[in-house]
C-alpha cells in the first residue's frame, strides 16, 4: 500500500505541482543570442582635484579613493 500521502485525491494536484515546477525552471542551455562588442571601458590613470590638479592614481597604490572636504561657511 501507498502512504496515506499518495491517495487519489492528492496525486493529480502533486503531479501538477511537479510539472509547473519543472516547466518553469530554468533552461540548461545557454543563452547564445547575446553578442558584445568586445570592448572594454577605458580606466582612468589620473584624476582631477577640486581645484584642478591632476593626482596619479599610483599615489592612492591604484586603490579607488573618494576624498570630501568641507568648509561651514
Amino acid at each position: 500500500m501507498l502512504p496515506h500521502i499518495f491517495t487519489r485525491k492528492r496525486y493529480l494536484p502533486l503531479v501538477a505541482i511537479f510539472l509547473a515546477f519543472l516547466g518553469c525552471s530554468d533552461s540548461t542551455g545557454g543563452n547564445t543570442s547575446v553578442q558584445t562588442s568586445g570592448t572594454q571601458p577605458e580606466i582612468s590613470t589620473e584624476v582631477q582635484a577640486v581645484d584642478g590638479s591632476i593626482i596619479s592614481v599610483s599615489d592612492f597604490n591604484g586603490v579607488p579613493t573618494a576624498m570630501w572636504f568641507w568648509s561651514p561657511n
